[in-house]
């Protein structure tokens, strides 16, 4: 197994072959991506975490009773 450098130049090397400027850019939009989907998700757990955990604002009966009459 090589080190990850030498994945990089053999990733490098191919690119060159196949047309140097698309496989980099389609390399730089799957990084960026990446980071985009992986902050979406850090806020969807987030967000479930907080919801799991924080109380619903609860109603009494009396406030209930009196906006229904209205």
């Amino acid at each position: 197994m090589g080190t990850p450098r030498s994945a990089i130049r053999l990733r490098l090397h191919s690119c060159r072959r196949l047309g140097g400027h698309f496989c980099k850019f389609a390399i730089s939009c799957h990084r960026w991506l990446g980071l985009g989907c992986c902050l979406l998700f850090v806020m969807w757990l987030t967000s479930g975490i907080v919801m799991m955990y924080w109380e619903y604002p609860s109603v009494s009966p009396e406030e209930r009773y009196s906006k229904a009459a209205s």
